[in-house]
């Protein structure tokens, strides 16, 4: 274990929510749903990690400590307390010649002044670690009493509104001592910031902070074979550089001569299947980047199975829409799933008609 894991490698403690949560709604509809939108990223560089509440970031971890900001909150409070509890002592009248009430009252006030001058200085750590390749994240407990650590697809975020209006994105803990947390910053956006980096079949998010470690990254990918994408994304996301782009869309390919089909099965040929038309595939509903150099299997209600690869643009071939056909993405010469949403190559209507 190296020294960044031993600082911030930590298990998963819950696999699922503890008790029901009182909001949740049955069909899930108030939780943000884990994607990269269309509306953006947070650029992660280096004024976020020397001046914001990142303190660590690379191709693994991303490291969100709170810790400062919970201790000027409690300095804050303290700020009004203390010289309320010194006021006292000022009176022309000695305290404990007051009535009960008041010298209790004085004693609660001395106690809760010694609690709120411990957490000003001696707060525990209070971090979120995003563990990417591990797909966790690891959150604080209230008052120093450790984490709890859950995988990131399982975790729900919601939105909470402030006075001003204004709504902000919200983390829901599986433990029941606090059940939402606020995490700030335009929904859609904060999660995206999450979600890009915890996709670890895609490459890092922009900023310039993962820029030492971006040819760490895609070489590991390489090695797995550059593997499908964990979330769906509203952008299309290529490669650090063009040639990484051009080594990723080969290395996912299927090779025509070693491909093992049916006995029956044909390649597309332009000459056989002239009245074919030429469309766009993409990842999926949510994920428009273009489906590039995969192997598509039409199988006819006739018996007859063509193989079609789309081109390095996404586009591919296929059959007249008055035949009666299923589609099946190929991934190593097995199905990977059957396609039944529409396809076309107006990328803009696609885009209209979602929103």
């Amino acid at each position: 274990m190296d020294e960044r894991d031993k600082k911030y490698y930590r298990r998963i403690t819950h696999h699922k929510y503890e008790r029901k949560i009182p909001y949740e709604k049955e069909d899930g509809s108030n939780w943000v749903r884990k994607c990269i939108y269309n509306n953006g990223y947070y650029p992660l560089d280096e004024i976020n990690i020397k001046g914001g509440s990142y303190t660590y970031a690379d191709d693994k971890y991303l490291v969100n400590d709170c810790t400062s900001n919970i201790k000027s909150v409690f300095r804050f409070i303290l700020y009004f307390a203390i010289p309320l509890f010194i006021g006292g002592f000022f009176l022309e009248v000695p305290m404990f010649e007051q009535s009960l009430g008041i010298v209790l009252f004085y004693c609660i006030l001395f106690f809760i002044n010694i609690f709120l001058l411990y957490f000003s200085f001696f707060y525990p750590p209070f971090i979120y670690i995003y563990n990417r390749l591990d797909g966790t994240v690891s959150m604080p407990r209230k008052y120093g009493k450790g984490s709890c650590t859950m995988s990131f697809d399982k975790i729900k975020y919601g939105t909470s509104m402030s006075r001003m209006g204004s709504i902000s994105l919200t983390i829901t803990l599986p433990i029941w001592e606090i059940m939402q947390r606020d995490i700030g910053g335009d929904p859609e956006t904060s999660l995206s910031s999450y979600v890009w980096f915890m996709d670890k079949n895609r490459p890092l998010p922009p900023g310039k902070v993962f820029d030492t470690y971006r040819e760490r990254d895609y070489q590991r990918r390489k090695a797995e074979g550059f593997p499908a994408p964990l979330y769906e994304s509203y952008i299309p996301i290529e490669e650090y550089t063009p040639e990484q782009t051009t080594e990723a869309n080969n290395g996912k390919r299927i090779n025509i001569e070693t491909f093992e089909r049916e006995a029956n099965s044909i390649w597309y040929d332009p000459k056989i299947h002239a009245d074919w038309e030429e469309v766009n595939y993409t990842k999926g509903d949510y994920d428009i980047s273009p489906l590039k150099n995969e192997v598509i299997c039409y199988k006819f209600a006739d018996g007859r199975i063509v193989y079609c690869r789309s081109t390095a643009t996404g586009n591919i071939y296929q059959p007249p829409t008055n035949e009666k056909f299923e589609k099946s993405l190929m991934v190593g010469g097995a199905i990977k799933e059957k396609i039944d949403r529409p396809i076309t190559d107006k990328w803009e209507e696609r885009q209209r008609d979602r929103f």
